[in-house]
């Protein structure tokens, strides 16, 4: 009877042991927590800066879009005009060799505009691909670090 109280005590003993082992791992684990939350909250306020960020590009891009929309549609309404006018002068009985040359010279300036609004359309295009791209390396680079840096729980909230 006595080994086996004593077997008892021994068993008791082992398992506040293992119960105190438990129970610190169990606090370490809990100290875990608010600190990657406190992260988790970094991150989150960092996405909503950079798609802030992102917003804000976008309606800067279509503001500059509709403004050289405008522009473009301006220079358009501006040679129908002066095509008109020119078809006007065309029309009238005193029409000779100077008036023609005259006609062929108003001909070449709207395509020199054609050339010059072209010319503008394409180095915006390059100027927008360059800024997204930028942006987007940017971003890419981020989320690479933030990869390399972050606590595996992080990038599982990030991926979810």
């Amino acid at each position: 009877m006595q080994t086996e109280i004593d077997s008892l005590r021994q068993r008791i003993t082992e398992l506040e042991a293992e119960k105190a082992e438990l129970k610190a791992e169990l606090e370490a684990k809990n100290s875990e927590i608010p600190e990657l939350r406190k992260k988790l909250a970094e991150v989150e306020a960092r996405n909503v800066e950079i798609e802030a960020r992102n917003a804000e590009l976008m309606k800067q891009m279509i503001e500059e879009n509709n403004r050289r929309d405008a522009r473009i549609e301006d220079t358009n309404d501006r040679v129908a005009k002066l095509e008109q006018k020119q078809l006007q002068k065309d029309n009238t009985p005193n029409n000779n060799l100077s008036n023609f040359n005259s006609a062929e010279d108003h001909h070449e300036k709207p395509l020199d505009d054609k050339v010059t609004d072209d010319f503008l359309n394409e180095v915006h295009k390059k100027e927008l691909v360059k800024i997204l791209g930028d942006a987007i390396r940017r971003r890419n680079s981020s989320v690479n670090q933030l990869s390399r840096t972050a606590p595996p729980i992080l990038l599982m909230y990030q991926n979810g």
